[in-house]
């Protein structure tokens, strides 16, 4: 959880339609338990993630699979990340930025039998 929250603050909500997230091993697992496992992820883990425009795909172990994900992302308009906005725009080193400020929150009170939101 910790590295889903980093990353979204790096990437930040402008870029978040921008960002896939490619889910694999679907040939390993009976597909009826891998789709209530993604619905589960997008309902509980991906959540924010999803609502911010965020995409699932499921990578099919094939190079047709890969080239549809990798394609589907063509037509998206580039949109700067927030790290390189925070860094370039708003000259802030990189503790200051929302990732590092995020990164530095999560170490300092990250405790394996709680979750620190």
């Amino acid at each position: 959880m910790k590295n889903l929250r980093i990353f979204s603050s790096l990437c930040g909500q402008m870029a978040m339609p921008n960002v896939v997230i490619v889910t694999t091993m679907w040939r390993n697992i009976p597909e009826e338990l891998g789709i209530r496992r993604e619905e589960e992820l997008k309902r509980d883990v991906w959540k924010d993630m999803v609502a911010g425009g965020c995409r699932t795909e499921r990578f099919q172990d094939t190079h047709k699979s890969t080239w549809g994900i990798i394609g589907s992302l063509a037509d998206k308009a580039p949109i700067q990340v927030q790290l390189s906005k925070d860094i370039v725009d708003g000259r802030l080193n990189i503790k200051e930025t929302i990732a590092g400020i995020a990164s530095a929150y999560h170490e300092q009170d990250y405790q394996p039998d709680r979750v620190v939101v």
